[in-house]
């Protein structure tokens, strides 16, 4: 599979729909969606549509990904919250946006592997934390 290919044809559809920020389309280029979803999906890993990640839970829509980023009004100075670190596909896209990346997911298991995938991967500056992200 070309995962490059798919990627740009991602970014096409995600303009399509109105995202225009160049840094977030960058940070979207960058993050290798198909790492963050199981084995069986890879050849879904770029559509626009989120995928089971098991434990009840999905990875979002790229372009969910994509808008939320951009409406953030991102910046590299600034640290950023996020709820829910599921497979941590959203925590690597902001990472290339923002200085450092707090995340916090209520489930072990998934806390615990995107962990591991983020430091495998080198996501440095995004810690994820096991907790109830309503508590903050």
């Amino acid at each position: 599979m070309n995962f490059i290919s798919r990627r740009k044809e991602m970014l096409e559809t995600i303009k399509q729909y109105g995202v225009v920020n160049e840094s977030v389309l960058k940070a979207m280029m960058q993050v290798e969606r198909h790492l963050f979803i199981p084995e069986d999906l890879l050849s879904k890993a770029y559509g626009d549509y989120p995928l089971s990640i098991g434990y009840g839970q999905t990875i979002s829509q790229p372009f969910i990904v994509a808008y939320m980023a951009e409406l953030s009004e991102a910046s590299k100075s600034l640290n950023i919250l996020e709820i829910g670190c599921g497979s941590g596909y959203e925590a690597a896209v902001l990472a290339n946006l923002y200085k450092q990346v707090y995340s916090i997911e209520n489930i072990a298991a998934l806390a615990e592997s995107s962990s591991h995938l983020l430091q495998q991967l080198k996501y440095d500056n995004v810690s994820v934390i096991y907790g109830n992200g309503f508590l903050g």
